[in-house]
């Protein structure tokens, strides 16, 4: 995608799945080429498909989360970012989307239970 190709992308993956068919990281980019083609529907399956065979896959449940918000699906985004956090707990990324998310949409006290953390670079989200 960063060479503006992706249909050519597109079949890369498609290849690389056809020979390793439980190649999560190849899923997921193959859903991050979707997303950037505007097809959310098609990114989520491959999300989804990346995050079966790799349950702990951070950056997966990061990208669906991202789906799940261009789609409007705002629970599901902040499940999604809340488990990318919970396999990768210094995913400033995810932290910042669950931040963004609760303080656009509000939820709660959970957009009031944010705090710096010791060097005050990152935010974290804390369950209440």
């Amino acid at each position: 995608v960063d060479l503006g190709r992706p249909n050519e992308a597109l079949k890369s993956y498609d290849k690389a799945i056809q020979l390793v068919s439980d190649f999560p990281e190849a899923y997921n980019n193959r859903g991050s080429v979707h997303f950037e083609l505007g097809q959310m529907n098609e990114a989520m399956q491959n999300f989804d498909l990346a995050n079966q065979l790799k349950p702990e896959y951070a950056e997966a449940h990061m990208n669906k989360g991202n789906a799940s918000r261009a789609l409007g699906q705002l629970k599901e985004a902040f499940k999604s970012y809340e488990k990318a956090i919970r396999f990768k707990p210094d995913y400033a990324e995810a932290h910042l989307a669950l931040i963004l998310i609760s303080m656009t949409y509000g939820s709660g006290s959970k957009a009031r239970s944010k705090h710096w953390n010791a060097d005050g670079l990152l935010w974290h989200y804390v369950p209440s």
